[in-house]
């Protein structure tokens, strides 16, 4: 990841200065979101909504809202499931502008971890990842992205070991269920028990979860769902977004969704007995989570980096579509059609690499 050594006494190329330039983007970016996460500014809310859950959880009060519309109209309450809200409680020990800045270091620790894991050494890279609308927004926003990729790169990288692979499937399942693709992806390549005891934990990590927090919650629990979802998915650029956008109900949203899913799940199990297989399956399973969740922001993209950086470790062209992504950023009201279609197309766009990169790339310190 350092920059190549040169002559000493020769004059560094052109195009060596326009990256370190780059590398210095999200650098002064870090160090701005720093400031900004040390004063609890509000726009870092989504770490706000998880610190509040955390000290609901010290503090033995409701972790959840009611599931009403005018409860969570606002987008600023707790809605992931309980073992989220247990695993911010030592966070939520501390102040919120000291918890804030830890999170948001830990945040960017985790982007680099997980591009490590999956096998991606070129430096430019990096730079690119960190200058992306998609990182952009989840370290100002402080949300679980980054977690979310280096558990699901934790799961690529020890795929062929069954307690570190099944605990990284669960824990990214049990923070964000539309990541269960994961599970058809190691069925379908020979890990049938591997899915099994990934399933398992998750379900028991759930229970254990609601057990802290009280399983009066769990009841209400999936109306709460469906509250957010039916109100929150137009907003997004989710296939649900997309369905909703060219005239149809939440009925037909829900059922383009399943269907999106399935044909990508399908795909996975097609791809996943050819050459190079593994890799093909894993990241179209990925990308079937990006297509199954109802509710889809900007910084979910940064999921697309998995089947990237494995069909792609070193800077090409594929990787220009990260920056391409700034063109469809937008605030937090109803993207318009044509920002939810290039969405889809930037999704589209990773998966056609991942799956016609035919060959099997080998993952540093794998078998």
């Amino acid at each position: 990841m350092s920059i190549p050594t040169r002559i000493a006494g020769s004059r560094p190329a052109p195009t060596d200065l326009i990256w370190v330039a780059l590398l210095g983007i999200p650098a002064a970016m870090l160090g701005v979101l720093t400031v900004r996460a040390a004063f609890a500014f509000p726009d870092y809310r989504d770490f706000h909504i998880f610190w509040s859950a955390g000290r609901a959880v010290i503090d033995g009060t409701p972790v959840y809202p009611r599931a009403a519309l005018s409860a969570v109209s606002g987008q600023d309450q707790f809605v992931y499931p309980a073992p989220a809200a247990i695993a911010m409680v030592p966070l939520a020990l501390l102040p919120l502008g000291a918890s804030a800045t830890v999170f948001l270091a830990l945040n960017a620790v985790a982007l680099m971890l997980a591009l490590r894991l999956l096998g991606v050494r070129d430096w430019r890279c990096y730079a690119i990842a960190f200058c992306s609308i998609a990182t952009l927004q989840t370290l100002t926003l402080g949300a679980i992205t980054s977690f979310l990729l280096l558990g699901t790169a934790c799961a690529w990288r020890w795929r062929d070991r069954r307690p570190v692979a099944a605990a990284a499937v669960a824990a990214v399942i049990v923070a964000k269920l539309f990541l269960a693709p994961l599970l058809v992806w190691l069925w379908v390549t020979g890990r049938r028990s591997t899915a099994i005891a990934a399933a398992a934990i998750a379900g028991a990590a759930g229970i254990a979860g609601w057990a802290v927090i009280g399983f009066s919650s769990l009841r209400d629990y999936p109306h709460l769902m469906s509250v957010v979802s039916d109100h929150e998915q137009r907003f997004g650029y989710s296939v649900a977004a997309l369905a909703i956008h060219l005239g149809g109900g939440a009925t037909p949203a829900r059922a383009l969704t399943v269907l999106v899913t399935a044909a990508l799940c399908l795909l996975a199990a097609v791809v996943g007995r050819e050459r190079g297989g593994d890799r093909r399956a894993f990241s179209v399973a990925v990308v079937a989570s990006l297509a199954l969740s109802p509710i889809l922001w900007l910084n979910y993209l940064l999921l697309g980096l998995a089947p990237l950086a494995l069909a792609r470790p070193r800077l090409s062209r594929a990787w220009a579509v990260l920056l391409l992504a700034w063109l469809f950023a937008n605030p937090n009201t109803v993207a318009p059609l044509w920002k939810v279609i290039l969405f889809q197309a930037t999704v589209a766009a990773i998966l056609a690499v991942a799956v016609l990169e035919r060959g099997q790339r080998r993952s540093p310190g794998t078998a």
